[in-house]
């Protein structure tokens, strides 16, 4: 048998095109003076932070956040897929 966790979490899949949603979720305080986009290629995004140094998002993969707990974690498509289904709001 398999079932679903009944804790539901936010998730949102990363891709070019929602990157500057993506960024509002991730990261409120973007484009403030001491945090910004420091590249994007194909791959992925780099986000540094003053003092905290580079954050990595990548294309195509899944983060799933747990405000709760005050996590984010990432997952690949098939990751994603096998521990996650999608619902409804």
């Amino acid at each position: 048998m398999k079932c679903v966790s009944k804790k539901q979490y936010e998730c949102i899949k990363l891709t070019k095109e929602n990157l500057k949603e993506f960024l509002r979720i991730v990261e409120p305080y973007l484009n403030g003076k001491n945090i910004f986009i420091k590249y994007d290629d194909d791959i992925r995004c780099a986000i540094e932070k003053l003092g905290y140094g580079i954050h990595y998002y990548f294309y195509n993969d899944w983060y799933v956040f747990d405000w709760d707990e005050g996590t984010r974690t990432r997952y690949t498509d098939t990751q994603f897929k096998e521990e996650f289904e999608i619902v409804d709001e």
